[in-house]
Formats: C-alpha cells, sequence, structure tokens
C-alpha cells in the first residue's frame, strides 16, 4: 500500500530543491519555434493566453498551438498531410505509441537521451513506479519511441462505496472484507429492510449494462476474489492466460448466478445506465436508496469532496452531509470556495457512537477476500503514457535537446510546474506577460506541504476574468493533471483527495500485464462474444455454468489460441 508520503517524497524534494532559472537561448544562442499539439489546446486563444505567453518568455520560445480539437482524429488527419507536430503530447498507450511508431512520424529517443538531458526527470520517474519494465514498453523493434510517464491514476482502481447507514441498519458494524461478509451484507440489504420503509423494494448492487464494453468490467472484485479477471489477461505460471479461461471464472459466474436467483443483484442490470446526468443511472439510485453497495466507478468519483458525479448526486439527495464537507454547509452548492474541513475518518469506518442518531454517509471498502485469499481490481499500474516526438527533430539535435530540457524543468521544478499549468503567479517570476495578471499566489499551508495556491482577489476581482482563454490554460504543461502536485498544493480538498488515493484507490489492485495490442487483435475483434453471451445466460439463469469448458474451447477455436500464442511472444519480450 502506498502512503502520502510514497509520494510526497519524490516531488517536493526534487522540485522544491531547484532554483527558478532564466530559461532560453540554447549555448548556441538559437531561438526555437516548436509546434505542440495536446490536450484540450483547442480550448485556449493562444494569442491572448497569459499561460502560454509566460511559458514562451520564460524558456524563451515560441510554442505554436496546433488546434486539434478532436484531437486524434485532427491528428491524423495532420500526419497524413505531413505536417507532423514537432510534440504530441496526448497522454498516449503503448498500444497508440506502437501505431504512430508504424507509420514513420515518430523521432526515436533513446532512455540514454532522456538520462542525458533529462536527469531529474528520470530519476522523479524511476522513485514514481516499481515496475521494471517501465522503460521498456516503448520500445518499437528495438528502439525507444516516446517520452514515457507515470501516470498516478493508472495506479487507482475503481471505488468501494457501501451505504454505511444500511450496514448498520441491518446490525453489521464493520466494513465487510471478505466475499462471505459481501454476500451476507447483500442478502440482509434485499431481505432486511434496509431503508426502513417496510417494503422489500431494495437490492444490493447492480451494473452499468448500457457500458459501451459491457459486460467487460462489470462485477470485476467478485472475480478478483477468485483470483481471475474474466475479460483481461493474467499472469500465470510466468505466462499469461486470458481470464476467462482460468477456473476461477466459472466459480465467480457460479456464485453470481445464486446471488441473481437470490435476487441481490438489481434486475435492471443488464439495461442499467451506468453514468448520466438527469437520468435515474446508478448514481442516482446509490443515492436514492435502490442500491447499497457500487463499484462501478473510478476513484474520483469516491473521494467525497463535494464533487464527481456520485458525490454530486449524493448531496443533493442528502443534503445535510455537507456538515462533513464544509464549515458552513449552507454555502453549498453556490460557493463554498475556501470552506472546506473534510473528515476523512467518517468516510472510511463506521463510527456508530460518533454518528449515533444521525444519517451515515457512504463508506469506503475494499475488494472482498475470496476463498483462497485472493483480492484486487485491475488497474493500469506502471504502462506508462507517453509525449511523442516528430521525426523532423532528429535532423535537429539541439532543438530536440532543448525542448527535452524545458520538458524536464515543467515537469520537476514544483513552481516552474504551476507556472507552466497555471500562468501567473505574483513575483515568481516577474515577466512581462504577467505584469497586469497578478491571478495566483502561494499561501501558507499547514497540510504537510508547505504552500498551497490560490487565485488572487485582484483577480477574482478583475472583469478580464470572465474571458477563459485569458485565464490559463494547462495544456502548455504536457505532465498538468498526472502529477500529485495539483492535488497536495490545493488545501484541505486536495490532501483528503490524495489521501484517500494512496489509502484506498492504490489497495488491493493488480496490474493489468498486457500493455499493447496483439497483432491479431483486429482479424479476432469478435472473439469474445460467445464469452459476454455466456456471462450473461450464466448469471440471468438461462444456461447452465457446467456448459462453461465448451464455451471455453470454442472461444479458442475461434481465435483465442492465437491471441494467447501472441500475447505469451510479446510477453516473453519484456519480462
Amino acid at each position: 500500500m502506498r502512503t502520502l508520503s510514497k509520494w510526497l517524497v519524490p516531488f517536493l524534494f526534487l522540485g522544491l530543491a531547484f532554483e527558478l532559472s532564466a530559461g532560453g537561448e540554447t549555448g548556441s544562442g538559437a531561438t526555437y519555434d516548436y509546434t505542440i499539439a495536446a490536450t484540450n489546446s483547442h480550448r485556449r486563444d493562444p494569442d491572448v493566453n497569459i499561460t502560454k505567453g509566460w511559458v514562451d518568455e520564460y524558456f524563451g520560445v515560441n510554442f505554436e498551438w496546433v488546434i486539434t480539437e478532436n484531437q486524434l482524429e485532427k491528428l491524423n488527419v495532420l500526419l497524413a498531410a505531413g505536417d507532423t507536430p514537432d510534440m504530441m503530447a496526448f497522454r498516449l498507450s503503448a498500444s497508440q505509441l506502437a501505431t504512430y511508431a508504424d507509420q514513420g512520424v515518430l523521432a526515436e529517443l533513446p532512455v540514454s537521451m532522456i538520462r542525458e538531458h533529462m536527469p531529474e526527470y528520470y530519476a522523479q520517474q524511476q522513485g514514481l513506479t516499481t515496475n521494471p519494465l517501465f522503460w521498456k514498453y516503448g520500445e518499437i523493434d528495438g528502439r525507444h519511441m516516446g517520452l514515457p510517464t507515470v501516470r498516478p491514476g493508472n495506479m487507482n482502481r475503481r471505488g468501494i462505496t457501501w451505504n454505511g447507514q444500511w450496514l448498520a441498519n441491518v446490525g453489521i458494524t464493520e466494513i465487510p472484507t471478505t466475499l462471505d461478509e459481501f454476500g451476507e451484507a447483500f442478502s440482509r440489504f434485499r431481505n432486511q429492510d434496509p431503508d426502513g420503509n417496510g417494503a422489500k423494494d431494495t437490492f444490493g448492487f447492480t451494473a452499468g449494462g448500457d457500458a459501451g464494453n459491457a459486460p467487460e468490467q462489470f462485477f470485476e472484485e467478485i472475480f478478483g476474489a477468485h483470483g481471475t479477471f474474466a475479460f483481461k489477461w493474467i499472469e500465470k505460471d510466468g505466462g499469461l492466460v486470458y481470464g476467462f479461461t482460468d477456473p476461477g471464472t466459472k466459480e465467480a459466474l457460479a456464485l453470481l448466478a445464486d446471488w441473481y436467483d437470490q435476487e441481490i443483484i438489481d434486475p435492471e442490470w443488464v439495461t442499467e445506465i451506468r453514468r448520466k446526468d438527469g437520468a435515474n443511472d446508478i448514481s442516482w439510485k446509490f443515492a436514492n436508496e435502490k442500491i447499497g453497495y457500487v463499484s462501478s466507478y473510478g476513484s474520483d468519483d469516491s473521494e467525497w469532496d463535494g464533487g464527481g458525479h456520485l458525490n454530486r448526486k449524493f448531496h443533493t439527495a442528502h443534503p445535510e452531509l455537507r456538515k462533513y464537507i464544509y464549515n458552513d454547509p449552507n454555502c453549498w452548492p453556490d460557493n463554498c470556495q475556501g470552506q472546506g474541513h473534510y473528515e476523512i475518518i467518517a468516510f472510511t469506518e463506521i463510527d456508530a457512537a460518533k454518528h449515533a442518531g444521525e444519517y451515515h454517509p457512504y463508506v469506503l471498502g475494499d475488494p472482498p477476500v475470496g476463498p483462497r485469499g485472493d483480492a484486487g481490481m485491475s488497474v493500469r499500474g506502471g504502462a506508462p503514457v507517453y509525449t511523442l516526438f516528430g521525426r523532423q527533430l532528429e535532423n535537429d539535435e539541439d532543438k530536440f535537446v532543448r525542448l527535452l530540457e524545458i520538458l524536464n524543468e515543467m515537469a520537476t521544478d514544483r513552481h516552474v510546474y504551476y507556472q507552466a499549468a497555471l500562468g501567473c503567479f505574483v513575483d515568481q517570476p516577474e515577466t512581462e506577460w504577467c505584469a497586469d495578471y497578478p491571478v495566483w499566489e502561494w499561501v501558507p499551508f499547514d497540510g504537510g506541504v508547505g504552500e498551497r495556491f490560490q487565485q488572487t482577489q485582484a483577480w477574482l476581482d478583475d472583469s478580464r476574468r470572465a474571458d477563459a482563454d485569458l485565464a490559463g490554460g494547462f495544456s502548455t504543461n504536457p505532465f498538468w493533471t498526472l502529477a500529485t502536485w495539483y492535488n497536495l498544493s490545493r488545501g484541505g480538498g486536495g490532501i483528503q483527495r490524495q489521501t484517500l488515493y494512496d489509502n484506498h484507490a492504490q489497495s488491493h489492485t493488480v496490474e493489468d500485464p498486457m500493455k499493447v495490442t496483439l497483432p491479431s487483435q483486429a482479424e479476432y475483434a469478435d472473439v469474445n462474444k460467445v464469452l459476454h453471451e455466456f456471462f450473461y445466460k450464466v448469471i440471468l439463469g438461462t444456461q447452465s455454468v457446467d456448459d462453461y469448458d465448451d464455451v471455453v474451447a470454442q472461444w479458442r477455436r475461434n481465435g483465442g489460441d492465437v491471441l494467447t500464442r501472441e500475447a505469451n511472444a510479446w510477453f516473453d519480450t519484456v519480462k
């Protein structure tokens, strides 16, 4: 389990060790123009954007934004026309990197070049991952083709949330931890009137039936308790096997079928709306006490910060719970800036004495431990996301090196990181661009991170603030949303968020070992159809789980064996 200090140490000590330097020209005196395509850059007007202005002035370069409103769709058009940007910062996967490398449009970026010209960045990334293959996934035919970045969100599993009041109402005083305890809680939710309305109208849980990849992420923690994930590759005996072919899948399907037969699972799970504003989706059902457990949302939705889809709907249904988040609960939902106090303990354990006579908020839990001690949910883990560089940079090494130096400073100097993401801070450092725009300032904070950022009152009172293009633009810093610095410097809410990530979302996780698209995957795109049909029919009780072996054999004949060979051939190259 990672702790808050796991993230704080490499970021703060590396970042605060830097002094703000005057960026700009290389040793040869050249000033470079770079074309940059980045996530969300289409939302900002580069002609007036103060963040871009600060970056260009500070580093002595000109970053010309390539407007890519449809992101990869527009990028593909540019590449087809031969207009390859110098940098493509879309947080691409190893599979996407391979696709562009095969098109011959990317510059090679050897790991040795990263170590030489981005030494602090290299050390930072090394400190944030325990995956020994981190620097291998970007190799295409023996050439390393992109800049890898650890994405902390890839360490986070989906959130597990229980209705704490329901648990107390049915006589459960501790958050369930084993598969048997899960089943007992679900049964009581169905049969013991947890909402006290005198009707048998509650269920344990449901699934997002309308999800585009349904049912591939359904009930994942139940499969994890049986040592497998039905629709993912899993590592076993030194190789890869497809999770559905593991015997644990048969056990999990049998259990789910039994639970459905007991009416524990909401009968609408096949067509359930997963997530949609203005609809009675899973969040609505949880908030309005139709189900007592949710595990289908990302960790962002389970952090109890007053925002997020699940949190927003829960607060709407139970506005009295604002007292757990805001010093002045009457501020919500209008203006609660600076009003947060965040009682983390209220959301991580059942404290009957503290909450006697009050509605208890939902609480966070962990995936259940199964019959052989297995537990977990799948995460991408140490698989990096990539920033890519146009092949033309191979012809101008000085220009390429300067860009790497700039990225090194953006990612590892804490204050430069924020300047390149938010723009103008008061007097840090002084630039012509920021002279008339005192947007941000650092203020003391006792949350263990030294200081936090906030907007200045002068800027809040400034009529120019209405122009969103002017106020900032995190696209100028490709590392913006990947760094834990963002959470840790926001104040109490950010500290709570990161604490819950570290102590809950990053516990009981199993890293997905498959990082690439297999050569024959497109050819056998429908190979899982037989597995999907069996999945539904078994749980709904229209087909016997005893047909499992025949269904797996059919999957193998339909292309599963080919994919298994390819998966292991790739895995042998990165072990």
